[in-house]
C-alpha cells in the first residue's frame, strides 16, 4: 500500500514536470530541460532560474541540433545582445534563414549564398541600436569542424572586436590571419628577433598607417583615400616606421612580419 503511494505520488510529479515543461515552452518558444534547483547548482548561460509554488527550478534551453543543417553559418555577435529582438529583426527580413542557439552563440544558417553580406550588420544595427559584428563561417561538413569554428571565435573575438568600426563582417580567412598572429604573438622566438621596445616608442596612429597600408594592397593612393590622410603624411609615416623599425614594409616579406607583430602588439595595448 505504501509502495503504490509513493509510485502515485512519483507519477503525479512526473506530470505536474511535464505540464510546466509545456507552459514555459509555449512562454518562451523553445524547446528546454527542467530540473529542480539546487544550492551548488551554477547557471550555465542557456539556463536561467525560475521560481514555481516556491519551488526553484532551472531552465535550460536545448540547444538545436545541427547534424543535419545544411547550407551556410553565420556567427552574430553583440555586446549585450538580445536573442527575442534579433529573432523578430531577422525573422521580419529574411525568410529563408533558421536561427541556431549553440553553445551559447547565436547563428545564422540558410541555403542562399547572397542573403547575409557585408551590408547586413548595419541593418541589424539600425533595428536593434546595438553594434553587431557577423562571422561567415562559411559551408559546414560536419558537427566538428563547427566546434573547430566556433571555439576559433571565442578565441579570436579580440581581434574582430578592436577592427575600426567599418568593419563588422568577417570570413574564415580573416580568422586564418588573426590565428597566425595569436600564434606568432606567444612564440617565444618573435621576442628574441625583434625589440618590441621599439614599436612602444612610435605613436600608434604611425603603426596603424602601416597596417591600414598593408591592408590596402600596399597602394598609397587607395590607403590614403580610405583613411582620409594626406598623400605626403602617409609617406611620412612609412619612412619614420622604417627609420625607428629598421623594417620596409613597401616589401611583401617584411610587411608579413610587421603585420604580425604589429596587429599582436596593438591587440595587447586595446584590450
Amino acid at each position: 500500500m505504501f509502495y503504490n503511494k509513493i509510485k502515485t505520488l512519483d507519477k503525479l510529479r512526473g506530470e505536474i514536470l511535464r505540464d510546466l515543461i509545456e507552459f514555459f515552452e509555449s512562454q518562451i518558444e523553445k524547446k528546454i530541460n527542467l530540473y529542480k534547483f539546487k544550492e551548488e547548482d551554477i547557471v550555465k548561460e542557456n539556463q536561467q532560474v525560475v521560481v514555481w509554488n516556491d519551488q526553484k527550478y532551472i531552465i535550460e534551453i536545448k540547444e538545436d541540433n545541427i547534424k543535419n543543417l545544411k547550407g551556410y553559418f553565420y556567427l552574430i555577435y553583440q555586446k549585450n545582445i538580445n536573442k527575442d529582438l534579433l529573432n523578430e529583426i531577422l525573422t521580419t527580413l529574411y525568410e529563408d534563414v533558421n536561427i541556431i542557439n549553440y553553445k551559447g552563440n547565436y547563428i545564422l544558417n540558410t541555403k542562399n549564398l547572397d542573403l547575409i553580406n557585408k551590408d547586413t550588420p548595419q541593418i541589424i544595427e539600425t533595428e536593434s541600436y546595438e553594434k553587431t559584428y557577423i562571422i561567415n563561417f562559411g559551408e559546414i561538413k560536419s558537427k566538428d569542424e563547427f566546434d573547430i569554428k566556433i571555439n576559433l571565435i571565442s578565441k579570436l573575438r579580440k581581434y574582430i572586436l578592436i577592427e575600426n568600426n567599418d568593419r563588422k563582417y568577417f570570413n574564415i580567412f580573416d580568422l586564418a590571419l588573426y590565428n597566425m598572429i595569436e600564434l606568432c604573438g606567444s612564440d617565444i622566438t618573435y621576442k628574441n628577433l625583434f625589440d618590441y621596445n621599439l614599436i612602444g616608442t612610435i605613436d600608434n596612429l604611425v603603426l596603424e598607417t602601416g597596417i591600414a597600408f598593408i591592408e590596402n594592397g600596399f597602394n598609397i593612393s587607395k590607403t590614403s583615400n580610405n583613411i582620409y590622410l594626406h598623400r605626403n603624411t602617409l609617406i611620412y609615416r612609412l619612412e619614420k616606421i622604417k627609420d625607428i623599425l629598421g623594417m620596409d614594409i613597401k616589401n611583401f616579406n617584411e610587411a608579413c612580419i610587421y603585420y604580425m607583430i604589429v596587429k599582436k602588439y596593438l591587440v595587447n595595448k586595446t584590450i
